[in-house]
């Protein structure tokens, strides 16, 4: 068992060894934003699926910004999984910094949340730069749970803000859009993203749509749909 964890830690460092030679966009910051911690003290399983979920909706914002390079969700998490197993337990913050750094990341976005007994929900956010390992700067904001989305575009702006990125007017238009949404069809995307990481292709897709049958504007939801069409018609071709 021993030497197949290392066969593991060993592959996953060839893998690393590969993605740090690739060349890093100029002039342009590039993130890694990792899942989000979980930190709810009570129905904390019930909220466990929006760990994947607020990564990925932060992500979505960030993309539609021109100076923004993002690094796949997946292919971080799937790293950090494979690393976990290798050291058979907890990866700590500064192997999190490493593969960051290999993956061509300039920072690094920790996230966590609490949803709390009156429905509002507290998300908390540190930047961390890559290089020095250090925080930037840390941020939170409280909102009600059907503003969720828009927490995600206020938290998104100030991490903007803070590594000093100048939005144009229409990326500031977009962060300041306001859409309130269904926590359950929240809930349901995020399920859907958990299922798609196991590739649980059928599962994900069925969450999916229950999560557009609550909020028929999701449109993170509308992407995830499209994506695992995409990903079928590839696999029958």
């Amino acid at each position: 068992m021993k030497a197949l964890m290392m066969t593991r830690f060993f592959t996953i460092l060839s893998v690393v060894m590969l993605f740090s030679v690739l060349p890093v966009n100029g002039g342009s910051v590039t993130l890694a934003v990792l899942d989000f911690e979980n930190r709810s003290f009570i129905n904390a399983t019930e909220y466990a699926s929006l760990s994947q979920g607020l990564a990925e909706m932060m992500i979505t914002e960030l993309s539609q910004i021109e100076m923004i390079k993002m690094v796949e969700r997946r292919r971080m998490q799937q790293m950090l999984d494979e690393l976990k197993m290798a050291q058979s337990g907890l990866v700590s913050e500064e192997s999190t910094v490493q593969v960051g750094r290999m993956l061509g990341a300039s920072n690094l976005v920790f996230g966590s949340y609490m949803v709390m007994p009156d429905k509002k929900i507290r998300i908390d956010l540190r930047i961390v730069e890559v290089e020095t390992g250090s925080v930037l700067k840390a941020e939170e904001i409280t909102g009600k749970s059907k503003q969720i989305l828009s927490l995600v575009k206020k938290l998104s702006k100030k991490l903007l803000e803070d590594l000093s990125v100048r939005l144009t007017r229409s990326e500031s238009n977009i962060l300041a859009q306001k859409q309130d949404l269904d926590l359950k069809a929240v809930m349901l995307f995020s399920e859907g993203l958990g299922f798609e990481d196991q590739n649980q292709l059928q599962k994900a897709y069925s969450s999916y749509k229950q999560a557009l049958k609550i909020e028929p504007e999701f449109q993170q939801a509308k992407n995830a749909i499209q994506r695992i069409a995409e990903i079928k018609r590839q696999m029958q071709e």
